[in-house]
């Protein structure tokens, strides 16, 4: 119902931002959103989808890599695993879902407001710990001296 999950964005001072992949942007949503003053839809990618996560409070995805990018900011993430057995059928994960993602997993959109205000109302955070681990196994370095790294590997080819 998007005039609750709307009126719910009102309540708590929020906006959801959609933003399709690049393979799907074009598509057409099948829901009518245009009464919606706190849903908006976006297609961003490269930097302008940087600058968006840089100003995101919680970031909602299902099974984007994208997280991995957004633990950089080290804020609460939402898994939405609506279509969860269908995407296993087709696509398959190279980790365990709900045991391995640093964020709380929901089946559909009422679990999702009330996951939405547990973070946004209720301040909680329950996947700190799990973020941090994560981002210390992606990234080992974060010293902001990458550029300096790189530029002496390829320097110091042959």
């Amino acid at each position: 119902n998007p005039k609750e999950l709307d009126d719910f964005l009102s309540r708590a001072n929020a906006i959801l931002g959609i933003n399709f992949h690049p393979t799907s942007a074009n598509k057409n949503t099948a829901v009518d959103l245009s009464a919606c003053k706190n849903i908006k839809l976006f297609n961003s990618y490269g930097d302008d989808i940087n600058y968006l996560l840089s100003r995101t409070d919680i970031l909602i995805t299902d099974y984007s890599s994208l997280f991995a990018d957004f633990l950089m900011y080290d804020k609460p993430i939402v898994f939405a695993k609506f279509d969860h057995q269908s995407y296993l059928k087709e696509q398959g994960l190279f980790l365990d879902y709900d045991k391995d993602l640093p964020g709380s997993k929901v089946q559909n959109w009422q679990e999702m407001i009330e996951k939405m205000k547990d973070i946004l109302i209720n301040n909680k955070d329950e996947y700190k710990n799990k973020r941090f681990e994560m981002i210390n196994k992606i990234y080992p370095i974060i010293d902001g001296k990458a550029r300096e790294r790189i530029a002496n590997f390829i320097m110091s080819l042959p």
